[in-house]
Parts: structure tokens; C-alpha cells; sequence
């Protein structure tokens, strides 16, 4: 890691254990909050975008100038399954799609409390099921960032499950895979992370309401993985996940 990205990165998990864990918030003002400490670290993304509704489920494609043909990459953001959006992710999202000169589509999906599990994967299958009728299933490419790395691979397990046609293949960034939060990585990463164990419990409780934290779905680490689409998992050293 450069010096200047360690002292960025520094800087996000400080601006976050302050503005976002140390204070008392609102929903609202906490999802608001989480975009907005995303968007002050990120540049103004230069792309055509367009809003959309596919089965009822909020929508954004992110085009670049000359996409490739026929293909088509699925995002599902981060915020542990109550926070995050399109809105927030805006800049990483723009950057996967004008790297890969892939049209990228980004879901805002339902969040808990006022949707709980298995809603969020519900509605990314929803807009999954609206792509394949545009695109070939082996042109489609899944990614998601920490609780959207978990929707795609929950998603891929109900597709699996439903003899849905996979994705070509999928990406996840910092997914929390098992969701009883009782790894060791979270004590020795507790002073590392920004993340709390209160915020961790918040979201077991939240999120799975009444679904038991072992459910292989809600935690693909108790799933069997087997004939899934190629996968790559990428995860930090300092992550209590």
C-alpha cells in the first residue's frame, strides 16, 4: 500500500468511527451520514447514468463511452444490510465500469429494518431473472462489496437452488460469510477496523430477525459451494471479517 492511500485509508476509518459509530443517529440520518462520508473521499464520476425499475427493485446502469457489446456486470453495494446505496457507492461503481468498459448495474435493494432477510436477496434474484431476458447468462458478471459480497453469493446459492441459469462469474470484496460473527478475526482485528462488535450484533439482529445466523443462505460459509460460477474473494488483513 502507497503511503498516500494508507493515509486515505487512515483517514475513511477515523471519519467513519467518529461521524458514524461515536454518535447517536436515526436511521435515516445514519444511511445519510454513511453515503455522505463515502462521497467526500470519492472524485465526481464522469459517466452516463440512468435510473430504471426492474421488478419493482430500484435500479441505476452505469454506461461507459464504448462499452463491450452483450455484457453486463450485476453490483450490490455495502452498508451492513441497513445502510448504503447506489448513491454512495457512485465513484467505486464508475470506476469498475469505465476499467472494464462494461455497462455496470447497481441495485437498491431493500434494507432491514423495513426489510428483512431474505428480502435484499430476493430482490437482487428479481433484477438478476430482468437481466437474463436482455443478456446471455455467461456475459453476466456478479460483484459486491462487504454485505453486497454476501448478496451475491446468497444469490448464487438460490440460484443453484432454483436451477437458475449462473453468472459467467462473481466477484466479492470483504463479504461477511458467516454471520454468527464468532471468528477470531474479530478480536484481533477489533482496534484495526472501524467496524464494532455493537454494529455487528446490529445487523444479526436487524438483518435475520428470526432467521438463525447459521442459515447457509443468510451465511454461504455453511453452504455447500459447489458448481458455482468461478469466484474471486478479495479481504484485508486488518478486517474483522
Amino acid at each position: 500500500m502507497t503511503t498516500n492511500t494508507h493515509k486515505k485509508t487512515t483517514a475513511i476509518i477515523e471519519r467513519l468511527q467518529r461521524d458514524l459509530l461515536q454518535k447517536e443517529h436515526s436511521l435515516a440520518s445514519a444511511r445519510e451520514t454513511f453515503d455522505a462520508i463515502y462521497l467526500d473521499f470519492h472524485s465526481t464520476p464522469d459517466i452516463k447514468t440512468v435510473d430504471d425499475n426492474c421488478m419493482g427493485v430500484p435500479v441505476t446502469y452505469f454506461h461507459p463511452h464504448n462499452p463491450h457489446p452483450d455484457y453486463l456486470i450485476v453490483f450490490m453495494h455495502g452498508g451492513g444490510f441497513t445502510l448504503g446505496s447506489t448513491n454512495g457507492h457512485k465513484d467505486f461503481i464508475t470506476r469498475i465500469a469505465t476499467g472494464t468498459q462494461i455497462t455496470t448495474l447497481s441495485i437498491d435493494y431493500g434494507l432491514a429494518p423495513e426489510r428483512v432477510f431474505p428480502a435484499a436477496i430476493n430482490d437482487c434474484l428479481s433484477v438478476y431473472q430482468s437481466c437474463l431476458t436482455q443478456y446471455k447468462p455467461h456475459r453476466i458478471f456478479l460483484l459486491g462489496m462487504t454485505a453486497g459480497g454476501t448478496l451475491v453469493l446468497s444469490s448464487l446459492l438460490k440460484m443453484k437452488q432454483s436451477a437458475l441459469p449462473l453468472p459467467r462469474a462473481a466477484i466479492c470484496l470483504s463479504p461477511p460469510t458467516d454471520l454468527t460473527f464468532t471468528h477470531a478475526s474479530i478480536e484481533a482485528n477489533q482496534d484495526k477496523d472501524w467496524v464494532s462488535k455493537q454494529r455487528l450484533l446490529t445487523i444479526e439482529q436487524t438483518y435475520l430477525a428470526t432467521c438463525p445466523a447459521t442459515d447457509p443462505i443468510a451465511s454461504p460459509q455453511y453452504a455447500a459451494l459447489d458448481q458455482l460460477p468461478p469466484l474471486l474473494i478479495q479481504v484485508g488483513t486488518h478486517e474483522l471479517l
